[in-house]
């Protein structure tokens, strides 16, 4: 019997991401097919790769859009730093900590790309040491039921409730707000 195993090693910097990031420059070009521009910077990717993995990336390459027959396409509101982790996150790479976590979901969020969105929800859950409230306001934002419902699992004490709480209750998720104070209720008991 034989056994085959390919073996990836790479240093990681003090916040968990990769050195040298995966490379989408110019020495990736001829296996590319569009050029996508983020903050004037330039990464070269594949169309059917990136429409793979978000219905974002599928209209604007595969739709009718007038973008799917040019071959550089500018990404407006879009941050070139966490633009890197959102495709290196594509590929697997183990980019997605506390640090950059926020900006990987906006992003993923915007082009609406299931696996990644998935892959910072676990985070969140599994590893995370963002407090309570911030992993429920990151649940409420980006509609994340299982996030949502894994923090308000972990409402233990009216201490809990008070720190989930935001200064302007009114400003709270309202399924949230009516969770907390059904927990109230049952520990004022």
């Amino acid at each position: 019997m034989t056994i085959e195993c390919h073996v990836e090693v790479y240093e990681v910097d003090e916040n968990g991401i990769r050195i040298p990031p995966r490379l989408f420059d110019e020495s990736v070009k001829e296996y590319s097919d569009v050029v996508l521009v983020v903050e004037k910077k330039k990464f070269y990717v594949l169309k059917l790769f990136l429409a793979s993995e978000s219905s974002y990336f599928k209209s604007l390459f595969i739709g009718s859009f007038e973008e799917s027959k040019k071959d550089e396409i500018s990404l407006k509101d879009v941050e070139a730093k966490y633009f890197q982790l959102f495709l290196e996150s594509f590929y697997g790479d183990p980019v997605i900590n506390d640090e950059t976590v926020d900006g990987i979901l906006k992003l993923a969020d915007m082009f609406d790309a299931k696996k990644v969105l998935k892959k910072c929800e676990v985070f969140l859950i599994e590893e995370s040491k963002k407090s309570l409230k911030e992993k429920l306001d990151l649940a409420v934002q980006f509609s994340s039921s299982k996030l949502k419902e894994t923090c308000l699992n972990q409402i233990k004490t009216v201490n809990d409730v008070r720190s989930v709480m935001s200064v302007n209750p009114k400003e709270m998720d309202p399924d949230v707000l009516a969770f907390l104070c059904e927990k109230l209720l049952h520990l004022s008991k």
